[in-house]
């Protein structure tokens, strides 16, 4: 009944978000009814960097060892003890570090001048990208995400867990990726890597990677976490035959999806 209202709320105030917000509901929970979940690898992190420091021709691997990885790993550590877990988001599920392990990683080597991310939530993942880009003194971050409609004070929460002095590299625009992609990417010229963690659904996640690719700069990276869930990045894959690709899993349920596009 909350949320219900909170919809209602929403649909006088934002009828625009609101609209996208009951679609996507609707699309979720009709999806489980024909939707097939891919067969996938679970690849080592370090096999799988080493791939991409193959596919680079560059030492990819030797980053995980930076002193700066580790105090931003730190830093949300810290955060998350002082956040609440039953805030907008719910903290359990965010901390897993692999997944922003490698992107870290793999920005460092690539040396980005524009990440694109889908999802922002408390900011982890945001946090280890803007670490990165801070190390190689240069690149910017441009992140999409929209606030939870039911909890009025979640845009408080949202990239909670970035340092205040990377945000200088960081611009988050509030909306839908549905909205937002087609405006922003002319604006911001080539994307050398591109992260999906916004709606897991087959529509809005094939939506964004083809939204996106003609849009890359060659060499560029596709990540998306959440790739168990349906086929929209193996589908992907199969059409767009990256140079390097891999899928990754600390649970070997969960797993995230990295591809190198040349």
């Amino acid at each position: 009944m909350q949320k219900f209202l909170a919809l209602a709320q929403q649909f006088a105030r934002h009828p625009v978000a609101a609209y996208d917000q009951a679609l996507a509901s609707i699309d979720g929970r009709l999806e489980h009814l024909w939707i097939k979940r891919p067969e996938l690898d679970n690849t080592p992190l370090i096999d799988a960097l080493e791939g991409v420091g193959e596919a680079l021709n560059t030492d990819v691997v030797s980053l995980l060892d930076e002193t700066p990885l580790h105090n931003i790993r730190q830093h949300c550590e810290a955060v998350a003890e002082k956040v609440d877990n039953d805030t907008a988001y719910g903290l359990k599920t965010r901390m897993e570090f692999q997944f922003a392990n490698c992107l870290y990683a793999v920005c460092r080597a690539l040396k980005p001048q524009v990440v694109l991310e889908t999802g922002v939530a408390y900011g982890v993942s945001s946090a280890f990208i803007l670490q990165a880009l801070a190390e190689n003194g240069s690149g910017v971050l441009h992140s999409i995400d929209r606030p939870v409609w039911w909890v009025q004070d979640s845009q408080t929460y949202m990239g909670i867990m970035i340092p205040e002095h990377l945000k200088v590299r960081w611009h988050l625009h509030l909306g839908t990726s549905k909205r937002l992609l087609p405006q922003l990417l002319p604006q911001i010229g080539p994307v050398d890597c591109f992260v999906h963690d916004s709606l897991h659904t087959y529509h809005n996640m094939a939506r964004e990677y083809h939204t996106v690719t003609p849009h890359l700069n060659r060499p560029a990276l596709l990540f998306s976490d959440d790739v168990h869930r349906n086929q929209a990045y193996t589908d992907w894959l199969a059409q767009q035959q990256p140079a390097f690709s891999a899928t990754l899993s600390s649970d070997g349920v969960r797993h995230f999806g990295i591809a190198l596009v040349k």
